[in-house]
């Protein structure tokens, strides 16, 4: 073998090593990224929604950049900073869904009336969370106004400068609120409180609580459903609730209906799921005196379990004594 051709053997060889070592250290860089983005969602999914005054305020302020936006609507002909501006909207929105489950599809906001140091607006918000409808219209009175004495040293982290300017005091009125038609019976005396009580910070907390229960519940029946095929349905009740219906194999004409109705208290509007599994029987059910004790003691079982276990995981451990 020629000395030339053995030197080019040797230059191939060295340029596919160092393709090769470029090509894993990119796999690596890419690797590494894609951990990276992976941690970042997850982060997103699990961080809890802060449903504290000041968080839902933050979500308004989140609405307030977008005024006059309308999500899906035509860009504004003004080239690329509009562009850009619309996107980072988009991007935001995209990100506070990920976060507390609160998707925005419409926002708008005109002038009702204003002056020096006062003004009207009225607003109307549509969107969804967890997949439940809403849309609300409120008018906010701003007014400029001065911090007394008193207030200011209730603030001692404002300085002597700051608090003796002037600041917009808001507040809001004519509330008027629509939510989902499927949940329309069970929140109609909640709405009207709200309504009376102009509490719109109230709303987003309790209906956002709400949903993601509602969205739990959904999401075992049809768990449930899928799992123990041919003996689960889900069926709706009086007021459009979901009960998921449960058939014993060997049960001999026993049925269960396990209801998950969450509901808010009106003394601290805290929400908190009513679940009440039902037994029923054809009239020529028969069965032995110790499997009717056991069946009639599961519903008080169930009840205990919640207690230490939680809704769900009762739920799993309760229905597992049936099959």
């Amino acid at each position: 073998m020629s000395t030339s051709l053995m030197n080019a053997r040797d230059i191939v060889s060295e340029r596919d090593v160092e393709e090769k070592a470029l090509w894993l250290d990119r796999i690596s860089r890419l690797e590494d990224e894609i951990r990276g983005m992976e941690r970042e969602l997850e982060e997103q999914r699990v961080k809890p929604l802060d449903t504290s005054d000041e968080g839902i305020r933050d979500i308004l302020r989140q609405l307030e950049s977008q005024e006059e936006v309308s999500v899906g609507g035509p860009v504004p002909p003004d080239g690329d900073d509009e562009q850009e501006t619309v996107d980072q909207l988009k991007r935001r929105e995209g990100l506070l869904a990920a976060m507390t489950g609160i998707r925005f599809t419409s926002v708008s906001c005109h002038t009702v009336e204003e002056d020096d140091s006062s003004a009207s607006r009225q607003h109307e918000v549509a969107g969804s969370v967890h997949g439940l409808q809403f849309r609300v219209q409120f008018v906010v009175k701003e007014k400029e106004a001065v911090r007394d004495t008193c207030s200011v040293n209730l603030l001692p982290q404002l300085s002597a400068e700051d608090a003796s300017k002037p600041f917009v005091l808001a507040r809001i009125s004519e509330l008027k609120v629509e939510v989902d038609l499927s949940v329309e019976k069970q929140l109609r005396s909640f709405i009207g409180r709200v309504e009376v009580d102009n509490a719109l910070l109230r709303f987003f907390q309790v209906y956002t609580a709400f949903a993601l229960s509602c969205e739990e519940r959904d999401r075992l029946f049809h768990g449930l459903q899928a799992k123990h095929a041919g003996y689960m349905d889900i069926v709706s009740s009086e007021n459009d609730v979901p009960v998921l219906e449960i058939r014993i194999p060997s049960g001999n004409g026993v049925t269960f209906k396990l209801h998950w109705i969450p509901d808010i208290l009106k003394t601290t509007n805290e929400v908190h799921p009513r679940v009440h599994l039902q037994c029923t029987m054809t009239e020529d059910t028969t069965l032995s005196q110790e499997d009717s004790q056991l069946l009639e003691s599961i519903p008080e079982q169930l009840h205990l379990l919640i207690k230490e276990l939680g809704t769900e995981s009762a739920i799993r451990a309760a229905i597992s004594k049936l099959f």
